[in-house]
């Protein structure tokens, strides 16, 4: 919810009840409270507040408002939101797009360094489609094996610094 957004919600709140004292603070509580949740939510809710006659003089609570709401970042992921992957435009849930991106990032890494160093085009959706353990071996396998291709300099200082971390990990692992 935006800061406007909660400003509406308590405005509504003086509307209803005029007595309602509204200060900076105030509206700054009730921003950190509402600003995760989603505005049409919380402004049923407050509604729902307004139409209940045991309410009736009462003040609302923030924290009432919120009461078996959720929030808007959770509401989004159970909802199956969908984003576009920006390497290789496919469509992916976004509770999925890490581990996608993370996987496609590293197959435009070895597609374009296959290329440059060994002048072939490799299978793309061959290496999307393989399990992880098989890939995390053939993508280390890969890197070592690219250290003979590479010149000396700052991409290869790189490569066997990362290439070093990644045994320490795997022998801490073992």
């Amino acid at each position: 919810m935006t800061r406007e957004e909660v400003k509406k919600i308590v405005d509504k709140v003086q509307i209803y009840r005029q007595s309602f004292l509204i200060t900076n603070n105030l509206y700054q509580e009730w921003n950190r409270i509402l600003e995760p949740y989603d505005y049409l939510d919380v402004d049923n809710k407050l509604n729902s507040f307004f139409k209940d006659g045991d309410n009736y003089g009462k003040y609302p609570d923030p924290y009432q408002l919120v009461k078996h709401l959720t929030k808007l970042s959770e509401k989004i992921l159970s909802q199956g939101m969908y984003v576009f992957c920006n390497l290789c435009n496919k469509k992916i849930k976004l509770q999925d797009y890490d581990v996608h991106f993370d996987r496609c990032n590293s197959i435009d890494y070895i597609s374009k360094n296959y290329k440059k160093y060994y002048g072939k085009n490799i299978d793309t959706k061959k290496l999307l489609s393989m399990d992880e353990k098989t890939f995390n071996d053939m993508y280390w396998k890969f890197n070592k094996q690219l250290l003979d291709k590479i010149d000396d300099g700052d991409v290869k200082d790189s490569l066997v610094k990362t290439l070093k971390i990644h045994e320490e990990q795997e022998n801490k692992n073992d």
